[in-house]
């Protein structure tokens, strides 16, 4: 196997690593964050103190996904060592995490 290579997978394995764990540690905060703040507006909404538009919001969160799949589909049409490499040490950081 190629010197170069085996170091291009092994370096991004590491990094895949760091910031699978980074992740989902930043997701966990993330989640409950959003939970307690969607809790708040729903509290609000039925007392009567705001509307929420859940049509518009769906329409944006639909907008995000598109955005968020055009994003991974670019990045994986340049698959090299690196990106695999990262791939797999991100899968297990977010397993390990």
């Amino acid at each position: 196997m190629d010197h170069n290579l085996l170091l291009s997978l092994s370096g991004g394995a590491l990094a895949g690593v760091a910031v699978g764990m980074a992740l989902k540690k930043a997701f966990r905060w993330a989640l409950i964050f959003i939970g307690l703040v969607i809790l708040g507006l729903i509290g609000l909404m039925n007392a009567g103190i705001i509307v929420i538009q859940w049509d518009a919001l769906s329409h944006g969160l639909e907008g995000s996904a598109a955005t968020v799949g055009d994003w991974v589909r670019i990045a994986v049409g340049d698959l090299s060592a690196q990106l695999v490499g990262f791939s797999g040490g991100l899968l297990i950081g977010l397993k390990w995490g």
